[in-house]
């Protein structure tokens, strides 16, 4: 099960991470969600990770179809990923799970999105594990 890490209030830092095989899951739920057309993706994520070296873990994970470019936001214990389904998949696509080696990581934000992410969108790294 995919692990969802944050720190700071509000979060500054966040971290979504699995093996192959689990990223390689996410990675077609969405593609999917995003073929079907459905309004909202409910993922479960592991409520028993350990944090560190993040300050907390995220309870789950939902993407909901939407307008706009990619959001990524954390409410409550929960992190919101919103957007066009087309950009919905690009973030799937960014997913590290066809990396050669783990661990791997991939920074996703707007800075190095500018055509995919809101502005005020929430960073988020993605994270091969062995």
């Amino acid at each position: 099960m995919i692990r969802l890490r944050c720190s700071g209030n509000p979060p500054t830092e966040m971290e979504l991470s699995g093996t192959r095989s689990e990223l390689t899951e996410l990675r077609d739920a969405i593609l999917r969600f995003c073929a079907r057309k459905r309004p909202l993706l409910e993922v479960p994520v592991d409520q028993e990770a350990d944090p560190a070296p993040y300050e907390r873990r995220l309870s789950g994970l939902r993407l909901i179809r939407a307008k706009d470019k990619l959001r990524i936001l954390i409410e409550g214990q929960r992190l919101f990923i919103t957007g066009r389904l087309d950009l919905l998949e690009v973030f799937a696509r960014a997913l590290p799970c066809d990396a050669e080696q783990a661990p791997s990581q991939v920074h996703f934000d707007a800075v190095d999105r500018v055509d995919h992410v809101e502005p005020d969108s929430l960073g988020i790294v993605l994270a091969l594990t062995p």
